[in-house]
């Protein structure tokens, strides 16, 4: 009937000192940004900036890269959020549905932020690859967020800077989402659970949700968003505010999860 987009990975990577890299679709205006783990921060940054294309491969992106890892530990098996190293094709791997690896790949870090945005990749995207600084409009979100065990960015999002926010809330099950600024004050937006369609089985579980979280939050709410996806949202004035939201999304979201994977 329709695509669940729930993120599910396992326990998060123990990492030190990591890097950020960002990947800017020059044909789309989006970036993606990735956290590098500690062991690759240095063999990643000796070959930044760099310029590559994008691929698309059933329900993953990839792209070359400049690096050659040899003698790492490899797995056949993907989990949503993390980032992979193809040996063949010398490539970072973003997943984003259920797309598993042609051959065994190396884990190399996190992604930050929802993961459907990746469906817009165009095969053959020509795209930069440079490291990410936090853009100081989000400096206030930046140590609210880390010290709430987020992992943190700020994409390019079309013609707007949006800040991204990523980490494990269950075993399992990962939370992610963007913060646009607002003249009003902030906007919420979580990763999408599946396409919006106008069917009666859709109808009635979207029915079924948007009264479960109207009873338990007083910001979150199930809505549609801007490209046809049915995602959790918040409008929000002030910090305070915003950061209550962020625990009703850590409450909710995993429970939003659980009903769609039952018989509703």
């Amino acid at each position: 009937m329709y695509n669940v987009f729930i993120n599910v990975l396992g326990n998060p990577h123990s990492v030190g000192e990591s890097m950020l890299i960002e990947v800017l679709d020059k044909n789309s205006n989006y970036s993606y940004v990735i956290k590098i783990y500690e062991n690759l921060a240095d063999r990643v940054a000796k070959v930044l900036p760099f310029n590559t294309k994008l691929n698309v491969w059933k329900e993953e992106v990839y792209f070359q890269t400049p690096i050659k890892l040899e003698g790492e530990a490899s797995t056949y098996r993907i989990k949503l959020g993390e980032v992979y190293y193809w040996p063949p094709g010398k490539s970072f791997c973003l997943f984003y549905g259920i797309s598993e690896p042609y051959t065994p790949v190396i884990l190399v870090g996190n992604f930050i932020g929802p993961l459907y945005y990746l469906r817009y990749v165009q095969d053959g995207d020509e795209a930069e690859v440079k490291l990410h600084s936090i853009s100081n409009e989000y400096s206030e979100l930046v140590n609210a967020l880390s010290e709430r065990g987020y992992d943190v960015a700020s994409p390019l999002n079309g013609d707007v800077i949006a800040f991204a926010a990523s980490k494990s809330v269950r075993e399992g099950l990962r939370l992610s989402f963007l913060i646009f600024k607002e003249p009003y004050g902030y906007h919420v937006e979580s990763d999408a659970f599946f396409k919006y369609d106008f069917t009666y089985h859709t109808l009635r579980i979207i029915k079924r949700i948007k009264e479960e979280v109207a009873l338990r939050t007083r910001y979150v709410r199930l809505d549609v968003n801007e490209d046809g996806y049915i995602v959790l949202t918040a409008g929000i004035r002030r910090l305070e505010e915003l950061l209550e939201a962020i625990e009703e999304l850590e409450l909710n979201y995993p429970e939003i999860c659980s009903l769609l994977l039952q018989k509703i």
